[in-house]
């Protein structure tokens, strides 16, 4: 069942699916698909297994391994593609490994009775899961407005559309401060209550090699916003700045 549900969400290593399901698909659909539908696979994990009446220590274990490399793993591949609507689905199976630890750190507390952890993250994980449908679907309506306008989402072709595209910059520029936890933005807010809930579950645990766990998974979590930035800084400037790379740009509206 969990296998199943990870193939759905796309955690790492059952991600492959989803950056080429995303470019070949319209961008109203991939703001469907990443906003809404993977998270179908969240919920079922949160009724089947984080309100489960009694969690096995294996199944959060398992989940935050999975989600761990699955969130560093999408930043640092989502930092290096090429094409826009391949950029934002690799940072779908970040975000959705992000989901995964407050999950897993909400059933962890849940099995060790820590009644504060196990709210704290299951909460952030529900937050989070909300907020990255609101920013990744509209990154991805941003995509198919720039796909629309250059008939292309290959980032060395495009630049300079920052006077061409104003209103789309400011709205791309909104959701790449969300996804990236940029305060005040939602996306910080949910990441940090994820923060919150791993340094809780770190005060409340007194066994070494849990404690060595959850600090690993804080310094993951730090690496991962620091790619996430880099990446959308990087998007932004090769879209918006500089100048036109192609005469199709240049009739850009």
């Amino acid at each position: 069942l969990l296998l199943g549900l990870s193939i759905k969400a796309g955690l790492w290593p059952f991600h492959i699916w989803l950056p080429y399901a995303h470019p070949a698909a319209p961008s109203p659909s991939s703001a469907l698909m990443s906003g809404v539908m993977i998270k179908i696979a969240l919920y079922s994990i949160i009724r089947f297994f984080v309100l489960d009446a009694n969690p096995s220590l294996w199944i959060p274990c398992t989940l935050l391994g999975l989600s761990l490399v699955s969130a560093f793993w999408g930043a640092l591949f989502s930092y290096m593609q090429t094409d826009l609507k391949r950029v934002l689905a690799f940072s779908s199976v970040e975000n959705i490994g992000i989901i995964g630890i407050g999950l897993s750190i909400s059933m962890f507390g849940k099995a060790m009775n820590f009644e504060s952890v196990y709210i704290l993250g299951l909460a952030s994980a529900i937050f989070h899961c909300i907020n990255h449908g609101f920013f990744k679907s509209l990154l991805f309506l941003c995509a198919g407005t720039i796909d629309s306008a250059v008939h292309t989402r290959d980032l060395s072709k495009l630049g300079g559309l920052a006077r061409k595209m104003p209103a789309t910059l400011m709205i791309f520029l909104l959701g790449a401060a969300s996804i990236s936890s940029i305060p005040p933005f939602n996306g910080f807010a949910s990441k940090w209550l994820i923060y919150q809930s791993a340094f809780k579950a770190l005060v409340e645990s007194n066994h070494e090699i849990t404690v060595l766990i959850l600090v690993l998974t804080i310094a993951v979590m730090a690496m991962v916003s620091a790619l996430t930035l880099a990446s959308y800084t990087r998007v932004l400037g090769t879209i918006f700045s500089g100048r036109p790379r192609t005469p199709s740009i240049k009739h850009a509206a």
